[in-house]
């Protein structure tokens, strides 16, 4: 049993040694728009397109570099604002702040299809809720 007890200890000092060391938890990386203006970055057979805060597309490809998204001869344009838009899958396809997909279909027209059906909506809680729920 001290035998146990003992490596229990051991693998302990060796996180507390790892973070002193200066170890961090895991993160996500996130843009932040206030400074950058990016708001999503896209990437697909087309190249990789950046959607900015202003509502502008812009597309990368070798060797041009960056131009500006354009169809029929006027920027590609947002069905809705971008402080609206959740993410993006590439330059034809959004889902918005409500769930609801959006789907470009011809040059300047976006079709909104909703929410996906059959989902389950979750809200978040926290131990201290469910506790206070079976508490009563």
């Amino acid at each position: 049993m001290a035998k146990k007890f003992m490596y229990v200890c051991i693998g302990i000092m060796a996180l507390a040694v790892t973070f002193h060391v200066g170890a961090e938890y895991g993160k996500a990386s996130i843009v932040d728009h206030s400074t950058s203006g990016v708001v999503a970055l896209l990437t697909g057979s087309s190249g990789r397109q950046v959607l900015l805060d202003n509502g502008e597309l812009w597309n990368f490809a070798t060797p041009e570099g960056w131009n500006l998204l354009v169809s029929m001869g006027e920027p590609v344009a947002l069905p809705l604002p971008v402080s609206q838009v959740k993410f993006m899958g590439d330059y034809q396809f959004l889902v918005d702040v409500n769930n609801n997909g959006w789907s470009r279909v011809g040059p300047t027209e976006w079709v909104n299809y909703g929410p996906p059906s059959g989902g389950v909506g979750a809200q978040s809680t926290t131990w201290g809720k469910i506790k206070a729920e079976w508490e009563e």
